[in-house]
């Protein structure tokens, strides 16, 4: 009976592991080449109770009658012939990552999160202020930017100020590819109204002054709207900003040499909206009335 004991914390051991690791219950499930339902009876009901068998129980195989007793879809003496089996398989995958390939895309991108950890935190952890350009066409918007390393779970934090309101925006970056640096960013709320996504450039000089890349969000209207973006490295801490003190920069003829090149770079082509047309068809003519509204939106801009 003790053998089973030992097999039981071993095999929650091993789930665990894969768990952390981003693995579903149901992909282990498939390793095991056991039904999800019964796996999970497994997993939440017969090995804890399994585990705490010990030399000193007077009566184990009165506990693991017990426990066979809370589910209804499980053989005791089947369960615990395959308990050795289930053990090496579930080591066998933490060791060799055998259901890699099963991981879904939130797995994925924890998992390259973490990987880009080290590289993010080296060249790239600090505080930035953001610019684009808002909805008036010469407006150009510079909010507070944070990159910021999370030693505990190990990925990279970014958080976004904003102008509007007091509403704050938080999510991770992570290494999309070589020279990409991707930011997922949500405003954090109970029910999250707007989601961004943000591709910038990396430079092949580490520790650049700042980065440029593209911004995809929402318009107004809720329509999808990509346009060009700027974070410049700053010195300070995240707390020194105020939200009600952080002014958009509307560019002036006075204003700064800096100011003017990227004002100049923002408006340039500066972004890829959607626009809400009237009366849909639903057909292929609605994206020549579609490019009608965007050339007549453009034209009241200028």
């Amino acid at each position: 009976m003790i053998k089973y004991s030992q097999q039981a914390r071993e095999l929650l051991e091993y789930t665990n592991q894969l768990i952390d690791k981003g693995y579903r219950k149901k992909d282990i499930a498939a390793l095991l080449e056991t039904p999800a339902p019964v796996f999970s009876s497994l997993f939440k009901t017969i090995l804890p109770i399994l585990a705490e068998i010990s030399p000193e129980d007077s009566n184990p195989d009165e506990k693991i009658q017990f426990a066979f007793s809370q589910v209804n879809n499980m053989s005791s003496s089947k369960t615990l012939q395959f308990l050795e089996g289930y053990v090496t398989k579930l080591e066998m995958a933490v060791n060799k990552n055998l259901i890699q390939q099963d991981q879904d895309y939130f797995s994925l991108v924890k998992s390259q999160a973490r990987n880009s950890y080290d590289f993010i935190k080296k060249y790239y952890e600090g505080l930035y202020e953001l610019f684009y350009v808002a909805s008036d066409h010469d407006l150009v918007k510079r909010e507070p930017f944070l990159i910021r390393a999370n030693p505990i779970d190990k990925v990279i934090e970014v958080r976004k100020g904003n102008k509007l309101s007091s509403l704050h925006y938080k999510g991770i970056a992570f290494l999309s590819a070589h020279h990409t640096l991707t930011c997922q960013i949500a405003e954090v709320n109970d029910t999250p109204q707007e989601h961004i996504m943000m591709h910038l450039s990396i430079p092949f000089i580490r520790k650049a002054e700042f980065l440029r890349g593209i911004i995809l969000a929402l318009n107004y209207a809720c329509q999808p709207l990509a346009r060009k973006v700027i974070i410049k490295k700053v010195t300070g801490n995240w707390e020194d900003f105020n939200y009600d003190e952080i002014e958009s920069i509307h560019y002036q003829p006075e204003e700064s040499e800096e100011i003017k090149e990227i004002h100049q770079y923002l408006t340039t082509d500066e972004r890829v909206e959607c626009f809400s047309i009237p009366s849909p068809k639903f057909n292929l003519l609605d994206l020549v009335q579609e490019l009608k509204v965007g050339e007549q939106i453009k034209n009241q801009k200028l």
